[in-house]
């Protein structure tokens, strides 16, 4: 009887392992596939040839864009950061440029330029602070975009092929806070952008 009972133990122990390890093994690779797909949805990769491609572009553009000022600018005054967005509903993503160097930067903001997706220039922005807030409203057919500066939140609107380009010259927006359906840019917490050279 005893022989028996320690056989019966034995079984229900070698099948418990064995329902354990099946289970842990598929729990393990199920776990790290999802966790992956998510990761990639929400971080753009930086890598794909589109936007190396890109990147390669926008360099050549600001050397020269910028090449009166290239025998002024030290290496690290070349620094910026891109994001793209479609603005007009159009199917092509707009471009901002971020300048984070203190040649493109005063006490009141900095420097950022808007591009069409061929990157001819839309808007040259100056004393600009960041994070952007991209809203879905749009004027115009052009989307909304919302900074804030000394003076609080201002609400940049697109008319007569721009946007204004100073943040301070606009008046305050009626309300204090961006909606909850704004695309934010430049946010090192929401959505961090690459650094650049060029």
């Amino acid at each position: 009887m005893r022989h028996f009972i320690c056989s019966c133990l034995l079984i229900i122990a070698v099948i418990s392992c064995k329902t354990k390890t099946d289970a842990g093994a598929g729990k393990s690779s199920n776990a790290n596939a999802p966790e992956k797909d998510i990761l990639q949805d929400k971080i753009p990769s930086e890598n794909t040839s589109e936007n190396t491609d890109l990147t390669d572009r926008l360099v050549g553009f600001l050397q020269d864009r910028f090449k009166e000022d290239m025998e002024f600018l030290k290496p690290e005054d070349r620094k910026f950061q891109f994001d793209q967005l479609d603005l007009n509903g159009d199917g092509n993503k707009e471009i901002f440029i971020r300048f984070l160097t203190s040649y493109f930067c005063g006490t009141g903001g900095c420097d950022l330029l808007l591009l069409k997706s061929d990157l001819s220039e839309i808007t040259h922005f100056t004393v600009m602070n960041v994070p952007l807030w991209i809203e879905q409203t749009q004027k115009n057919g052009w989307r909304i975009i919302l900074t804030r500066d000394r003076d609080g939140l201002k609400e940049l609107s697109y008319e007569n092929g721009t946007y204004p380009n100073n943040s301070s010259m606009v008046e305050k927006a009626p309300y204090d806070a961006a909606s909850g359906n704004a695309y934010i840019m430049f946010d090192e917490n929401f959505n961090p952008a690459i650094t650049h050279d060029f």
